[in-house]
């Protein structure tokens, strides 16, 4: 009986960034790239537990009107998938960034081990420089920290520099 249920597994086949790839039907996008050695970077996923999607850092082309989430889609039949391509590129920087635009850089886990996957894509596009600053806008996140203290000690302090007339 396990030999006629192993049979049973129907399989799909895909192209993936001009790669082809045959896998079980339930596999997704995600699985089949690892399997050929093609990089999807994912935020919210982890091997053990069930993908959710949510983080949409993992977004492939897949030919629909919308990128689709790459951890949760499953492969279908024929399907060609873009994972590379400059509009999911361009898609992956913008989201990001406004990751980033959120987050502490460098933040506490980057301090200590290294590991942030949030920086680490952050520094491979070109977002985070070498000292750490998270690139573009109105300037480095230490010189805006420098001036948001001035002005708490403006605020904490509004009569600061006004003389009392007699």
């Amino acid at each position: 009986m396990a030999t006629a249920e192993l049979t049973d597994v129907k399989s799909v086949t895909v192209t993936i960034d001009g790669r082809e790839v045959t896998v079980p039907e339930d596999t997704t996008i995600w699985e089949a790239a690892k399997q050929i050695g093609i990089e999807i970077p994912v935020l919210c996923h982890s091997e053990r537990m069930n993908p959710v999607g949510v983080c949409r850092m993992c977004v492939v082309d897949v030919g629909e009107r919308v990128l689709a989430a790459a951890c949760v889609r499953e492969c279908q039949h024929e399907q060609n998938v873009e994972a590379s391509s400059e509009k999911v590129e361009k898609h992956r920087a913008m989201l990001t960034r406004l990751l980033l635009s959120d987050h502490p850089t460098p933040c506490e886990r980057e301090r200590t081990t290294g590991d942030c996957e949030l920086e680490e894509l952050g520094r491979h596009y070109g977002l985070i420089d070498q000292s750490g600053d998270l690139l573009g806008g109105r300037g480095s996140r230490r010189a805006e920290m420098k001036g948001a203290s001035r002005l708490l000690k403006k605020v904490s302090d509004p009569l600061e520099g006004v003389k009392n007339k007699p």
